[in-house]
């Protein structure tokens, strides 16, 4: 029977390597970089095998294949000795003649059952769901392991990647961790109840907010509400006291030529006659093409609250404040001035009532669809934008767009600009 101890060892041993295996690459590896620098010598010994992935699993593979060949060295052949005879005795017709066939196949099968069960199915279920300690148990054996193995282990890997340079396949380096993978962790976690629903959409508009450009979340310059250089002061208390606005850009013969920009503090606190020049700030001018997180960096850095957008050419695109680049990260921030129409109105029928000046990526999200038709040329940036690109021409009320599953009609025009979109489902028309 010292057979039969051999194989169930080497069973067992197939079970340890598998187990670790899974356990070390389970492991939430955050967890075990706080533990680290806290000063646990096991989570260092685990993230040291972390660190080169590469020498561990070939470490792990020589072990099982070395287990794998001595199980099959072995063989059980004592244990077929051992049991033909019974099965020869069997009255059964031929059972004398096959005896040591039938005795090999069952010795075969039962090795199989074992090998899977207690060899490898047994250890990863247990190593998944205790990944940190098993592999902080483990670490240290494995890194002995890896000592004796690594002029087997050097061999396979220049082997291994001999062979993939004749594929013409590099080796190139993968991060730990893709924003994809972080986004389906957080989805699975709302699904689960481990995040509230609010944290799931922080997180998405974080990672929105990383590919999203100036221009996306700018006022365009026909919204914009700014103060002429002359301008007269009944005209500059009455923008000031109807804008609900708290700062104003400030140019001289049109907005092309900003010239800085004033606090309504500074003019409500001025004695004397109201005059702009004495009150001027400097302005911040940005390329409408700038990335939202430089424009927050730039924000902290000079500590400003708006800035002038300039398209390619230098002229005034529009402008952007704080608050709009803060609201793609927290949602909208209405405040006492804000007007209570909402952008986006549900009405009873289903269809939306949409504001012509949505951005393109509040749209996308609305109709739930990747991309818009046109979009990859940037053509536009608001619903107003996207139907004049459909159009191509200036949209009039009463306009009809058919696209994809959905139907724009263009409801109310302010001169030329589309203030005003229904759009209605096809499919539920």
């Amino acid at each position: 029977m010292v057979d039969l101890a051999i194989i169930l060892a080497l069973v067992l041993m197939n079970g340890v390597l598998a187990g670790t295996e899974i356990a070390v690459l389970s492991v939430r590896r955050p967890l075990l970089s706080a533990q680290a620098e806290a000063g646990e010598v096991r989570a260092r010994s685990v993230l040291s095998l972390l660190d080169n992935p590469s020498a561990f699993l070939s470490t792990i593979q020589v072990g099982i294949t070395l287990v794998g060949i001595l199980a099959g060295a072995v063989g059980g052949a004592d244990v077929v000795r051992r049991l033909a005879p019974f099965i020869a005795r069997l009255p059964i017709a031929g059972a004398e003649v096959y005896s040591e066939a039938v005795a090999f196949a069952l010795v075969v099968a039962a090795v199989t059952y074992l090998t899977l069960v207690l060899g490898e199915l047994v250890p990863k279920r247990v190593a998944l769901q205790r990944p940190e300690r098993i592999a902080k148990a483990m670490a240290r054996p494995m890194r002995y392991l890896a000592l004796l193995a690594r002029p087997v282990v050097w061999i396979l890997s220049q082997s291994t990647d001999a062979v993939l340079r004749s594929l013409g396949m590099a080796k190139t380096p993968e991060p730990s961790v893709t924003e994809e993978e972080v986004r389906y962790l957080v989805r699975e976690g709302a699904r689960t109840g481990v995040f509230v629903p609010a944290e799931k959409e922080f997180v998405d508009r974080v990672f929105r907010f990383a590919d999203q450009r100036v221009v996306h979340v700018m006022r365009p310059r026909p919204d914009m509400v700014a103060l002429d250089i002359n301008e007269p002061p009944e005209s500059i208390k009455e923008k000031l006291l109807t804008s609900g606005y708290s700062r104003f850009p400030v140019y001289q013969g049109d907005l092309s030529n900003i010239v800085g920009i004033v606090h309504a503090k500074d003019l409500l606190t001025q004695e004397g006659p109201l005059e702009l020049q004495p009150l001027l700030r400097e302005a911040l001018f940005v390329p409408e093409t700038k990335p939202l997180l430089s424009m927050l960096q730039a924000f902290q850095a000079t500590r400003s609250h708006l800035a002038i957008v300039l398209n390619e050419f230098g002229g005034t695109e529009g402008l952007v404040t704080l608050e709009d680049v803060l609201e793609e990260i927290v949602g909208e921030i209405v405040d006492e001035y804000d007007r209570e129409e909402p952008a986006i109105l549900q009405r009873a029928d289903g269809s939306l009532l949409i504001d012509g000046s949505l951005s393109v990526t509040d749209l996308k999200q609305v109709l739930k669809v990747e991309q818009l038709v046109g979009e990859e040329t940037h053509e536009f940036h608001t619903l107003g934008g996207f139907l004049m690109a459909q159009l191509r021409r200036v949209p009039r009320e009463g306009d009809i767009v058919d696209w994809s599953d959905y139907r724009f009609e263009v409801v109310d025009m302010d001169g030329l600009r589309v203030d005003k979109v229904l759009i209605q489902s096809m499919a539920s028309r």
